[in-house]
């Protein structure tokens, strides 16, 4: 069940390479998350308890595409696992309501939307197809950097002021 957790050799990346690449997203993305919350008082738009932003494209992946894709593959195939996980990835992210203004639903909607109709079978289809987590992984820091990217001048600037 727990195949997609192996890092595997993968095109020209070699696991390590593939690690790598993961460490570096996921230090940008703490430099981000610093910038935004140092200018705004929110982490992407997200309140300050929600800071584990950090570590979502890891246990998301781990989750919707290391367990539960592979179930449903298992028991239904490649084109329900993908519509079912999707579907459920969706759903996931109706929680972040709790994070945004209350007058902004709009955009908890729009992010399902993305989520069920774009990323989510994206992601899912890389995951069968490479028999790993590990490019959803980083296609998923990938996707939630660009959210945030504006950030990290602000987040370089304040760390190395600090030193």
């Amino acid at each position: 069940m727990f195949e997609f957790f192996r890092f595997k050799k993968i095109g020209f990346f070699s696991k390590e390479v593939q690690l790598i690449i993961i460490i570096f997203l996921w230090t940008f993305l703490i430099i981000a998350h610093y910038g935004s919350l140092k200018e705004t008082g929110r982490i992407d738009g997200y309140s300050l308890t929600s800071s584990s932003l950090t570590f979502v494209p890891i246990y998301e992946e781990m989750i919707f595409r290391g367990i539960l894709l592979k179930y449903f593959y298992t028991e239904y195939g490649k084109l329900k696992s993908i519509l079912i996980t999707s579907f459920l990835f969706s759903l996931w992210h109706f929680k972040n309501i709790l994070f945004f203004e209350t007058n902004s639903p709009h955009i908890v909607f729009a992010q399902m939307l993305d989520t069920g109709l774009t990323t989510g079978p994206l992601l899912a289809i890389i995951c069968l197809h490479f028999k790993s987590i590990s490019i959803p992984i980083m296609l998923h820091f990938l996707i939630n950097f660009q959210k945030c990217y504006v950030y990290i001048p602000k987040g370089l600037s304040l760390i190395f002021q600090s030193l």
